[in-house]
C-alpha cells in the first residue's frame, strides 16, 4: 500500500493514551498552519478500543484499579476544539469533568481510585469523537495490525506488518507501551518444568488478569505463588479472590478495614515473594492528610530551578547526590511540621542527616525510620496507620510522600539531561527504589491484603527471597525452616523497558538495522527533546520519533498516565506538523 507522491504520510504505531494525545496535538498544530496542505495519517493499533491501549482496556475486570486518585486526575487536560484542513473536531472534556457526569463518587473522603477500565472508556470516547470526523474526510486510516519491521530507504519508511503487508510513510511515531522482554533464566527453567506435567500451572505474566479468574484448574485446594510483591501482585490478588466469587466486606467506613468471605473457587493459599520482600506504602487516605506532605509553591519552583540547571549540564554530576540534597531540603521542613511524627524534638540537622543516610542506604537504621527488621505484617499495619494519620509518621514514609508530589516537576526538569549516562542511570535507580513509597497503592488495597492475612489465605512466611526448588508437584518454597508446596506460579513482575532485552519484532529489527540504540545498557533508547531518535552516527538521523516507555533514560517519567499528556508530545507534534506540511506554526 503506498501513498500518493504529492501527499505526505505520517504513521503512528501504537494508539494508547500517549498516541491519542500525539494525534490530537499533531492535528492541533496542523490547524495553525496558514498553508493548508493535506497529509494522511496511518494508525496501527491491534487493541479493540483505540485510545485506551492495553493497560486501560475497557473489557478488563473492575478489580484492576488505577493507582492515581480521581482527585489527582484533575490534571488530565481537556481537548479544545480543532478546526483544520476541512475538518472540525469537537472539544472533549477533561477527565474530571467527564467523570463527574459518568458516575464518579463526588468529592469527599476517602480518595476514590477508579477502575482502569473507566479511564479506558474515557480515552476511547475521546478518540471516537476525533475519528468520526477524520475517517469521513479520509484523513486517517486505521489498521488493527502489529508492525514488525520499519525500514528507511530513499527518504521513505517502509513498514511491514505481522501479515507481511507493507505501507509507506514519510515520518513515523512509535508510541507503544509495555513490550515483552526475554525470559529470565529462572522463568525459562520454570516454563520447561511446567510443561512436564498437566497439573502444574505457570503464568509467565499476570496480564491479562482474566486468565487467573477463568482458569478451571485453580480451586479451593490450590496453593499459588505470586512472584513479585508490588502493584501487579495486588491485581492478581483481587483476580484470585473477588473475581472468583469471594467478597471483601467493609467493617469500618472511616479506615476502609474489611473482612474476607471466601468461596470454593478461591485458592487455599496465596504466597507472594520477592528478593527483598519489602511491603508497599499506601497513599494517604484523603486530601487533607495528603496535604501534610505537599511542598509549597516556592519550594517547587526552587526545586525545579536547581534540577533544571543540572539537567542543562551547568554542572556535571557523578551520582544522584544532587537530587537527594534537593529532596531533603523540603523533607526537613515538612517532617518538622507534621503534627503526628515519631519524635517531636528532633532538630532539622538530625532530620537532614537521617534522610540523606536513608536515601543512600535503605537498610540504614534510626529511631526516626520504620524498622524493616519488623515482621512484614507489622510493617504493613504501621504503614496503614500512617496513611490514616492515626500513628506516628516515620521519616521514610514522609520522604516517599514528599517525593510523590515532586515527581512530575522532576520529570519535566531532568528529562533529556545533559549528564553522563551513568549519572542518569543512578538517578533513575533512586527513583525506582522510592517507588515503593511514591507509587504506593490505594489504602483500600492494603486493607484487603490484611483481610486475606486474617482469613489465612495470604501467607507472608516466604515473602523475602525464599529458596525455590522444582519438585514433581510444582515448586517448593523454603524459608526459616518452613516449607510450602506450590502448584501454580504467577509472575507478577512487570517487564522493565530495557531496550536490549525487549523481544518484540519491531524493536529487535530496529536495533538490528541500527536505527535505534540505547542511552544506557540498562535503559531505553536515546532521543532528542522532540522525540526523534538519536544515533551516534549523525548521518543515520531520520524522522523516526519514539515517545513513552521505550525512551526511558532519555525521558525519566514514562509510567504515569499524566505523563502521556506532557510537553514532549506537544513539541514533537509542533515540529512534525511543520516538517510534514512544510511551514512553521503560528502558535
Amino acid at each position: 500500500m503506498s501513498n500518493s507522491n504529492n501527499i505526505k504520510t505520517l504513521a503512528i504505531i501504537g494508539l494508547g493514551p500517549r498516541g491519542l494525545y500525539a494525534l490530537e496535538q499533531f492535528l492541533r498544530y496542523s490547524s495553525h498552519l496558514s498553508n493548508k496542505n493535506y497529509c494522511h495519517i496511518l494508525i496501527f493499533e491491534p487493541q479493540e478500543h483505540l485510545g485506551a491501549g492495553s493497560v486501560w482496556r475497557i473489557e478488563q475486570p473492575s478489580s484492576n484499579w488505577l493507582n492515581i486518585s480521581e482527585r489527582s486526575l484533575e490534571e488530565l487536560p481537556k481537548r479544545p476544539e480543532i478546526n483544520g484542513m476541512g475538518f472540525h473536531i469537537p472539544g472533549f472534556p477533561a477527565y474530571r469533568a467527564w467523570s463527574l457526569k459518568n458516575g464518579s463518587t463526588k468529592e469527599g473522603q476517602p480518595d476514590v481510585f477508579p477502575p482502569r477500565s473507566k479511564l479506558g472508556t474515557y480515552l476511547n470516547a475521546r478518540f471516537k469523537t476525533l475519528a468520526k470526523e477524520l475517517i469521513g474526510k479520509d484523513i486517517i486510516s486505521i489498521y488493527k495490525e502489529n508492525i514488525h519491521q520499519i525500514a528507511f530507504e530513499k527518504e521513505k519508511f517502509l513498514l511491514t506488518d505481522e501479515n507481511s503487508r507493507s505501507y509507506e510513510a514519510d515520518e513515523v511515531l512509535l508510541t507503544v507501551g509495555h513490550q515483552p522482554t526475554k525470559l529470565s533464566n529462572q522463568l525459562k527453567s520454570w516454563k520447561e518444568h511446567a510443561s512436564t506435567a498437566s497439573d502444574i500451572l505457570l503464568f509467565e505474566k499476570a496480564y491479562p488478569i482474566e486468565r487467573l479468574t477463568n482458569e478451571v484448574k485453580i480451586n479451593h485446594s490450590s496453593v499459588i505463588g505470586l512472584r513479585g510483591f508490588g502493584l501487579s501482585m495486588l491485581d492478581a490478588m483481587r483476580a484470585l479472590t473477588i473475581d472468583r466469587g469471594g467478597e471483601f466486606i467493609e467493617t469500618d467506613s472511616h479506615t476502609l478495614e474489611c473482612s474476607f468471605k471466601t468461596t470454593p473457587k478461591v485458592p487455599k493459599t496465596l504466597l507472594p515473594f520477592s528478593l527483598e520482600g519489602l511491603p508497599l506504602a499506601p497513599k494517604p487516605l484523603n486530601e487533607s492528610i495528603d496535604k501534610l506532605y505537599e511542598p509549597t509553591q516556592d519550594e517547587v519552583l526552587t526545586f525545579k530551578k536547581s534540577i533544571s540547571e543540572v539537567g542543562q549540564g551547568k554542572s556535571i554530576k557523578e551520582d544522584a547526590q544532587f537530587l537527594k540534597d534537593e529532596i531533603v531540603k523540603i523533607v526537613v521542613r515538612v517532617y518538622a511540621k507534621l503534627p503526628n511524627k515519631i519524635e517531636n524534638h528532633t532538630t532539622p540537622d538530625e532530620i537532614k542527616r537521617v534522610s540523606l543516610a536513608w536515601l543512600e542506604d535503605e537498610k540504614f537504621q534510626h529511631p526516626l525510620l520504620l524498622n524493616h527488621q519488623l515482621k512484614k505484617r507489622e510493617v504493613i499495619e504501621r504503614f496503614i496507620q500512617m496513611a490514616l494519620n492515626k500513628s506516628a509518621i516515620s521519616l521514610d514514609y514522609c520522604i516517599g510522600q514528599v517525593w510523590r508530589h515532586l515527581q512530575s516537576t522532576w520529570y519535566d526538569a531532568f528529562s533529556h539531561a545533559n549528564q553522563p549516562e551513568e549519572t542518569i542511570a543512578r538517578v533513575i535507580d533512586l527513583h525506582e527504589r522510592l517507588k515503593r513509597y511514591s507509587y504506593g497503592p490505594p489504602l483500600k488495597s492494603m486493607q484487603q491484603l490484611m483481610a486475606l492475612l486474617r482469613a489465612g489465605i495470604m501467607d507472608l512466611s516466604y515473602v523475602s527471597d525464599p529458596k525455590i526448588e522444582l519438585v514433581e508437584t510444582g515448586w517448593k518454597l523454603t524459608k526459616n525452616q518452613k516449607a510450602a508446596h506450590v502448584n501454580c506460579m504467577v509472575n507478577c513482575v512487570l517487564d522493565s523497558p530495557k531496550l536490549l532485552k525487549i523481544k518484540s519484532p519491531v524493536v529487535v529489527n530496529l536495533l538490528k538495522d541500527k536505527l535505534i540504540e540505547p542511552i544506557h545498557t540498562e535503559l531505553g533508547l536515546d532521543t532528542y527533546k522532540n522525540g526523534l531518535v538519536k544515533c551516534k552516527d549523525k548521518s543515520k538521523n531520520i524522522p523516526l520519533a519514539v515517545l513513552g516507555r521505550l525512551s526511558k533514560g532519555s525521558v525519566v517519567g514514562v509510567d504515569a498516565i499524566l505523563e502521556c499528556f506532557d510537553g514532549q508530545v506537544s513539541k514533537w507534534a509542533e515540529e512534525s506538523a511543520a516538517r510534514i506540511l512544510g511551514e512553521q506554526t503560528n502558535d
